[in-house]
């Protein structure tokens, strides 16, 4: 009995094995070709390990798109390819933005961190990371261009009035704080 049901699993396999295999092969073109044999080894494995309906679908994304595609790791080439063909618009848009290093549409107009990738010749992706600072606003200042001292609650953008020669506000202390009192000097016991 084992040997009927072995030998049926056996030949059901071999029977499915052309049909598995024609749909796994993709012709390319000449230029396609070409393409592909100028990638490196890690390339080729990685778009070889891909379904027929992602190579397929990789061949039909503008050069500037496939460079953006390979500067995406598996996940997100699958979720991408998964999308509908709006989401997958949207996408492109926001992935393009970053290849080409300017920052995202929903960013803040004044600060922003930009992740950009470039790809060497060997392959590898170098991820580098641009950030600007948002701009503070001008600090208050008097007609003569100077700070303000410091008055009851306001502790910023002002300064210390005993530092500006003025004599009030809290007065610096004559020792070190970390200093036992009975190390002091001049203190009576």
């Amino acid at each position: 009995m084992n040997k009927i049901l072995l030998a049926g699993a056996t030949a059901l396999s071999l029977a499915f094995l052309p049909a598995a295999a024609s749909a796994q092969t993709i012709v390319l073109t000449p230029t396609q070709q070409a393409s592909y044999d100028s990638w490196p080894a890690p390339q080729r494995t990685a778009y070889d390990a891909w379904t027929p309906e992602i190579r397929t679908y990789y061949w039909t994304l503008t050069p500037d798109q496939q460079r953006g595609w390979w500067m995406l790791n598996a996940e997100q080439r699958q979720r991408l390819y998964a999308m509908t063909p709006d989401q997958r618009a949207a996408a492109w848009t926001a992935v393009m933005a970053q290849v080409d290093g300017q920052p995202s549409t929903h960013a803040s107009p004044t600060a922003h961190a930009a992740t950009t990738m470039t790809q060497t010749p060997s392959g590898t992706i170098i991820y580098s990371r641009t950030e600007t600072a948002q701009a503070l606003p001008a600090a208050p200042r008097a007609a003569d261009g100077n700070y303000p001292p410091c008055r009851g609650t306001q502790t910023d953008n002002c300064i210390n009035p005993r530092e500006a020669g003025l004599n009030y506000g809290n007065r610096p202390l004559q020792h070190w704080p970390g200093q036992p009192a009975s190390e002091r000097r001049g203190k009576r016991r």
